[in-house]
């Protein structure tokens, strides 16, 4: 669980800004695109491919549900 991430976006702190790569709510979004790393052709920068099974996102706290995630055996996409 991390708690205040509201802090990431509050200007004038040494590592806030909305936006500001390095924030902690920044390296959440990463995580997001990094879970799902195995549908698209961008490297995964986190553990969160393998380790991560889900992230619950609430006002200024996310809860990171960690799990050893496979490779899922399909995907099918219907266009």
């Amino acid at each position: 669980m991390i708690e205040d991430l509201h802090m990431s976006y509050v200007p004038g702190l040494p590592e806030g800004g909305y936006r500001r790569k390095g924030t902690g709510i920044e390296y959440i979004k990463r995580m997001i695109d990094d879970m799902h790393s195995w549908y698209h052709q961008k490297s995964a920068l986190t553990p969160a491919k393998e380790q991560i099974r889900a992230i619950h996102i609430f006002d200024s706290i996310v809860v990171i549900e960690k799990r050893k995630i496979e490779r899922p055996s399909r995907v099918v996409i219907d266009r």
